[in-house]
């Protein structure tokens, strides 16, 4: 499906499949990263969330100026989206999909005068308002690959009267269990 996501409401439009999602804004970045895995339904699906972008994108040209790439004309499908870019240069194609576990991206085609390729992540991005507690472990960066890393701590509160011998904080795995009496 064709979409222009400057005339949508939301100025982008969410792709998502197995247990990545991701918002794709015509600002030319990846807004929000989310993960659907075993953690309770709530906001610890938000992974990397910043408006202005989580993942920006441009192109450094050879006079060391830099050319930010905007999206706006786009094939959408739930689990990706396809746009061709303007770029003085040449010609270039955009694909930004998810996939089972990854969040994709490829850009491909010819450009004559553009020398590098920017893709720039917000520290600010790295989500940490979440139920119990979210730590972000160092990014690992390795040719064409970063993998981001962090482990959700959520702790229960039980407030109804418990076995003391089960009335202990942590040891409990990842899953503490935190118990109060009535």
């Amino acid at each position: 499906m064709r979409l222009s996501l400057d005339r949508l409401a939301d100025r982008g439009c969410w792709i998502s499949d197995d247990r990545i999602y991701a918002f794709v804004s015509a600002a030319g970045s990846i807004a929000e990263v989310g993960y659907h895995g075993m953690q309770p339904v709530s906001r610890n699906s938000r992974i990397l969330v910043r408006e202005e972008g989580v993942l920006q994108f441009s192109f450094r040209e050879s006079d060391g100026s830099e050319q930010e790439i905007r999206f706006n004309d786009v094939t959408w499908t739930p689990s990706g989206v396809h746009m061709p870019l303007t770029h003085t240069g040449g010609k270039i194609v955009c694909d930004i999909s998810v996939s089972g576990r990854a969040l994709c991206i490829n850009f491909a085609g010819t450009v004559t005068s553009a020398v590098g390729l920017i893709i720039r992540i917000d520290k600010a991005s790295l989500f940490t308002q979440v139920h119990g507690e979210r730590v972000w472990q160092v990014p690992v960066v390795s040719g064409s690959h970063a993998v981001l890393e962090c482990r959700d701590r959520v702790f229960l509160l039980v407030r109804e009267h418990v076995d003391p011998r089960l009335a202990r904080g942590g040891g409990q795995g990842d899953l503490p269990v935190l118990c109060s009496p009535a």
